[in-house]
């Protein structure tokens, strides 16, 4: 039976059909055609489906362009998430906590960005999501959130976002969902899902901007703590990951720790402080939060005494203050590390194994080649470790820190093996970034898929172009038998 919006248009066009000579008639047969086919084709799924993270970091902002093909079945996850473009802008979004009026204009350019890349045709089909991470957990929290609501508005304005939003797409990350999601993305990419593997064959992730860093793998006993039960669309097989987020302990913000510590053991009053995690002769201008006043750091290229340093922000408690067992940093619970697992660590782990030159073939390292590597990274001097790294002035110095205190973090506070080579520094697999805006998207793919039946008119379809379709398919029909009619009484 057809339906009464298509009943009484057909008896308009009914109309029409006895007003046109013959010629007409098969004009109107070709539009009605077309129009169904593209109407039909439309609802089939042929086509891309594409989905936008602004990735509200510490140091800027940057849009990440996802595209899968158009999935018939809603309940798997796409087998194909292509991370296709990104554009970031600086500073990072907490820089405008005063001045609200101007996240617009840094939003802008991403925006327009994403809708040079979007076919215009999927606008309002494509998901938008914006996440801030640690740089926004940092602030104060009603600027965070006046931050977010002015980015809202933004994000709901369809002239300039004509994208799917709403307002609960827009919010700061906690750590630890910052961690898991980046332990999908990497576990996503090596296809890991929807295979009922052994825990074992997943890989495990650690990623480190700019104020925090985080770690997350699946133990081989259930955690005692920080457990998470990862569900995955299509996958029958929930995954008890352990992970845990340092805030503070960033690459910029374990630098600044370092001065902090030096600066609090040293007599001088707005004096010159010598600084053993800097190049010998590199100086640095700045001040420190527990002192008032600018300070001179002076490096003086020790590698030992930096390290010395670092271990008092990187070693584990006590047996006696360390409850539940074993624990990493302090007295923060960490199950130990399968022997065994791969782990992927990206971002800023990235830097000093790369300048350092002690990646091998495969993208791994172990932290004893690490270690040993920046120890005589320390002791160069600026033009040596310049020549050798291609570094500028302003982060020739880095190197000799973010070297150390990646390989101190490895076997002394994750417990790694310094000599096993189970570590793999890379941001990418198979070309495909890895980091958490991926895992973010595949999180909202799976929250998208758990939708009522009744928000759907048929099993697996929420396709608005499926009833058009059909509407367009009955005149289609009912036009055809008159057509039959006519020339059989001709």
């Amino acid at each position: 039976m057809l339906p009464l919006a298509a009943a009484a248009s057909s008896r308009r066009l009914g109309k029409i059909w006895n007003e046109v000579d013959a010629l007409g008639r098969v004009h109107l047969l070709l539009s009605l055609l077309v129009t169904a086919a593209l109407s039909v084709g439309s609802a089939a799924g042929a086509g891309e489906e594409y989905g936008l993270v602004l990735d509200a970091g510490s140091t800027g902002t940057r849009v990440r362009i996802y595209r899968w093909a158009e999935r018939s079945d809603l309940s798997k996850l796409p087998p194909d998430i292509t991370y296709i473009d990104n554009l970031k802008v600086r500073p990072g979004i907490s820089e405008f906590a005063d001045r609200l009026g101007d996240i617009g204009d840094h939003l802008r350019p991403l925006l327009d960005k994403a809708k040079n890349v979007v076919p215009s045709s999927a606008y309002s089909t494509t998901p938008i999501f914006m996440m801030a991470t640690a740089g926004l957990r940092l602030i104060d929290p009603v600027k965070g959130e006046a931050i977010f609501d002015e980015a809202r508005k933004i994000l709901s304005n369809k002239t300039l976002c004509p994208f799917q939003f709403s307002a609960g797409d827009a919010r700061i990350l906690s750590g630890e969902e910052e961690g898991m999601f980046t332990w999908i993305s990497a576990n996503y990419l090596i296809k890991y899902f929807g295979k009922n593997s052994p825990f074992s064959s997943s890989v495990g992730t650690m990623e480190m901007g700019g104020a925090s860093m985080q770690i997350a793998f699946i133990p081989e006993t259930d955690p005692l703590a920080n457990k998470f039960e990862v569900d995955i669309p299509g996958d029958s097989q929930s995954y008890p990951l352990y992970t845990h987020s340092y805030l503070y302990y960033g690459e910029n913000y374990i630098a600044m720790r370092v001065r902090e510590f030096l600066a609090s053991s040293s007599t001088n009053q707005g004096g010159r402080i010598m600084n053993p995690c800097m190049l010998k002769g590199d100086l640095l201008n700045t001040t420190v939060n527990s002192r008032a006043g600018y300070f001179q750091f002076q490096g003086s290229g020790n590698g030992t005494a930096c390290m010395e340093v670092l271990r008092h922000y990187t070693a584990p408690a006590a047996d006696d203050r360390c409850y539940p067992r074993p624990c990493a940093i302090g007295q923060i619970y960490q199950p130990k590390v399968p022997r065994d697992m791969v782990f992927y660590a990206i971002a800023a782990f990235v830097d000093a194994p790369t300048a350092l030159n002690v990646i091998s073939a495969n993208g791994s390292i172990t932290a004893r080649n690490l270690q040993n590597a920046a120890l005589t990274y320390c002791e160069k001097s600026i033009p040596l470790a310049m020549n050798m790294t291609g570094a500028s002035t302003s982060e020739v110095s880095t190197f000799c820190l973010e070297g150390l205190y990646f390989s101190m973090l490895l076997e002394e506070s994750f417990g790694f093996d310094p000599n096993r080579a189970q570590v793999i520094v890379d941001d990418y697999i198979d070309r495909q970034f890895i980091g958490w805006p991926m895992g973010a998207m595949v999180y909202a793919i799976k929250v998208a898929n758990q939708k009522s039946p009744g928000d759907c008119p048929a099993a697996n379809s929420c396709n608005p172009q499926e009833p058009l379709g059909k509407y367009y398919l009955s005149v289609l029909v009912l036009f055809l038998i008159l057509f039959s009619m006519q020339t059989r009484q001709s």
